[in-house]
């Protein structure tokens, strides 16, 4: 599937959306997780804002680690990323990053020291 969008007066081919799991997640996503990192995908063609939300439990976490590694794989957008997130789920992010895909880099900052935060 090929989607188009008006750009500069003219039509312009705008990349298919993720057709299938990301090379690099370990382990099998479900398919709604499919189509949510198709349409971060489809999102970020657009320079569309996006916020994935849903109920707890069904993977954004996993969603969004599958998302960066499409954008690697099939963008060739290989990062940086960043992600914010509340103190209380910063180490289960990085389980969570590490479990999904440890051949991507994860950098964890925490720290309240200015000068830390510049380095």
């Amino acid at each position: 599937m090929r989607l188009y969008t008006k750009a500069a007066g003219a039509l312009a081919a705008v990349p298919s959306p993720v057709e299938a799991q990301p090379d690099g997640i370990g382990g099998a996503m479900r398919e709604y997780q499919l189509e949510g990192v198709s349409w971060l995908v489809s999102m970020y063609d657009r320079a569309a804002p996006a916020i994935l939300a849903d109920e707890m439990g069904l993977g954004k976490t996993l969603q969004t680690i599958a998302f960066f590694r499409a954008l690697k794989n099939l963008r060739d957008i290989p990062g940086p990323h960043l992600v914010v997130c509340p103190l209380s789920v910063l180490s289960s992010w990085m389980l969570e990053a590490t479990k999904w895909c440890p051949e991507m880099r994860f950098t964890r900052l925490h720290t309240s020291d200015v000068d830390e935060r510049a380095r």
